[in-house]
């Protein structure tokens, strides 16, 4: 399986550009994005991740920025 098939996978995709996920169970996971860090190529990696079917994701406190 590749990295993007499973949750551990995905927790490395996102650690990998300076990102903090936490496990939540078998399916899920939470992730904080550093106040400090460029949003743009995690959202990104979510989008192109949510294209392929692999994850879906909510986005709760963002900038109006985003």
């Amino acid at each position: 399986m590749d990295k993007a098939g499973n949750v551990e996978g995905v927790r490395e995709i996102f650690l990998e550009v300076g990102c903090a996920p936490e496990s939540r169970g078998s399916r899920y996971f939470v992730m904080e994005v550093p106040a400090g860090m460029d949003y743009g190529p995690v959202k990104l990696k979510l989008d192109i991740l949510s294209v392929k079917g692999v994850l879906d994701y909510a986005e709760v406190c963002l900038s109006h920025v985003y």
